[in-house]
């Protein structure tokens, strides 16, 4: 879903769910700071203590992927599982 689409879901206010284990990327960090301040002031949704932002070079891990601004990647341990998963 993108992300159009998903703050369309969540301004409706019966369609409101919680949003958890999720990554926005953008370009520069001004940009991540207007997305916090927009879902604050118009969703009334405010990011948890856990929130990081990291730059694009260095990417982040997430759902089993190591994700940059080039490429999405497998992880090791992903790796190894699929592997362990396939032999058996």
């Amino acid at each position: 879903m993108g992300f159009s689409k998903m703050i369309e879901l969540l301004q409706k206010k019966d369609e409101r769910k919680i949003i958890d284990d999720s990554i926005v990327i953008v370009k520069i960090k001004q940009e991540a700071k207007e997305i916090e301040k927009f879902l604050k002031e118009n969703l009334e949704l405010e990011l948890n203590k856990k929130t990081q932002i990291f730059k694009n070079k260095q990417g982040v891990n997430f759902c089993g992927y190591k994700i940059n601004e080039y490429r999405l990647k497998i992880r090791d341990k992903g790796k190894r599982k699929l592997k362990k998963k396939v032999k058996n």
